[in-house]
């Protein structure tokens, strides 16, 4: 087997002991909590044996065959843009195409009303994806605070100067991803489901987000291609961004995990 290949027995064996463990601890559980457990995060984490040598604040969007975001509902979508615009958008695209977009937020807006710590954190606990105007993208750092970032919830760019059935796909496109960060650290995390999914589509996430993240070292800004395509291409994609160092030799393992359990280990290298 080549060795940028992940053995797919063992990613299926992962997901199922992991989702077996948590689904356990749940019942265990069950008795003593008056609230139903909010399904736990499953992450990818790649150990790599040099850092990048700098971040890139602008993550990398990989389409996934089983989407994850709302937690088995359709995710809830807020959109930022110029003041000027939000009438136009509510009007094209809120209620619209299947679209649960249900909040239009002007930069201005965000800046007064939300300029407290406590309104952020509300706003941020409201919405499951945040989109931005690529016009306003970089004066958000400073509008949205620290906390958008560290529950890499930050808004995600999108042009929204383009028809609204145009405007519509590249929204459920984004909605229908997962996002690669790359930062100056030893190890790179990446969200490929909860356990509200099964095992079997878990694993299904993991062999794709590998098969375009990792194979052959290949980092991919996917964001022109469908869902549908991308279930036909499980090659490497011509179009991949060669982001981490050295390819495929610069990772050192691979491990999936949930908030709640251990690491287990789906690669390591040889």
């Amino acid at each position: 087997m080549p060795d940028h290949f992940l053995d797919h027995a063992v990613v299926s064996r992962a997901t199922e002991a992991l989702c077996k463990h948590i689904a356990e601890k749940k019942r265990e559980r069950r008795g003593r909590r008056l609230l139903e457990d909010e399904p736990e995060t499953v992450l990818v984490q790649l150990a790599l044996s040099q850092m990048p040598r700098r971040a890139r604040h602008k993550p990398y969007r990989i389409p996934v065959p089983h989407p994850f975001l709302g937690y088995g509902e359709d995710p809830r979508i807020c959109i930022i843009c110029k003041q000027d615009t939000v009438a136009k958008l509510k009007e094209s695209v809120v209620g619209q195409y299947g679209l649960k977009v249900e909040k239009i937020l002007g930069l201005s807006t965000l800046r007064t009303d939300y300029k407290r710590f406590e309104k952020r954190r509300e706003l941020l606990a409201e919405f499951d994806l945040f989109l931005a105007d690529d016009r306003i993208l970089p004066m958000l750092a400073k509008a949205c605070g620290k906390i958008f970032f560290k529950a890499k919830k930050h808004p995600l760019p999108i042009r929204v100067r383009q028809k609204a059935p145009k405007l519509a796909r590249d929204i459920a496109a984004v909605r229908d991803s997962t996002f690669l960060h790359i930062s100056q650290g030893p190890c790179i995390a990446l969200r490929v489901g909860h356990t509200a999914l099964t095992a079997e589509q878990i694993s299904e996430n993991i062999r794709f987000v590998q098969g375009w993240q990792v194979h052959v070292g290949h980092v991919v800004d996917s964001f022109r291609l469908t869902n549908r395509n991308c279930r036909r291409n499980r090659a490497v994609i011509p179009a991949a961004v060669d982001r981490i160092p050295r390819k495929w030799r610069n990772i050192v393992s691979i491990h999936v995990k949930a908030a709640s359990t251990a690491s287990l280990p789906i690669y390591m290298q040889g």
